[in-house]
């Protein structure tokens, strides 16, 4: 038995390569079966997740923001990763059941995502996060390799074929 699970790729957000614009189904034909999260929900083969909502975005005096909509300036400002980042650190243990749990943090794009890596970094510099949590947090990168493997998983989702692959 295999499987596949992602994304699908439709043509209104197929990415050209040196293939062409390809979708799933160009890829794969016809789906053989589906079974998608609902499913697997009710056969209780997913981990227990939850949901937190949250309120209004406020501004520091108080205030709600009203605009309609939030631009990639507010989402990726520094200042923001660092309180979300600070928010991480101090619930952790609560929302990982005790360090037992994973979870996923997505980004709008890689150089996001190293921005909130080196801000996990600077954290346990400044001792504010321990070595140990820090590494249930963030995947070892090895020595000298600075950004290297989250540039190059970025770019296997970018790209085909991955380079990791190869």
């Amino acid at each position: 038995m295999f499987g596949f699970t992602g994304t699908p790729i439709f043509a209104d957000n197929a990415a050209s390569n040196q293939h062409g614009k390809r979708t799933t189904r160009d890829l794969f034909q016809e789906c053989l079966h589906k079974y998608v999260i609902t499913n697997a929900i009710a056969d209780e083969n997913v981990l227990k997740f939850s949901v937190e909502y949250w309120g209004k975005i406020k501004r520091k005096d108080g205030t709600l923001i009203t605009e309609p909509k939030l631009d990639r300036e507010f989402f990726e400002n520094p200042d923001r990763i660092s309180l979300i980042v600070d928010w991480i650190i101090a619930n952790h243990n609560r929302k990982t059941h005790g360090r037992k749990f994973s979870a996923m943090l997505c980004t709008s794009s890689v150089d996001t995502l190293i921005t909130y890596y080196d801000t996990f970094k600077n954290k346990q510099k400044q001792g504010l996060v321990d070595a140990d949590t820090l590494a249930q947090m963030l995947p070892p990168l090895g020595v000298g390799m600075q950004h290297e493997p989250i540039r190059l998983c970025g770019a296997c989702y970018a790209e085909t074929p991955c380079q990791l692959s190869q």
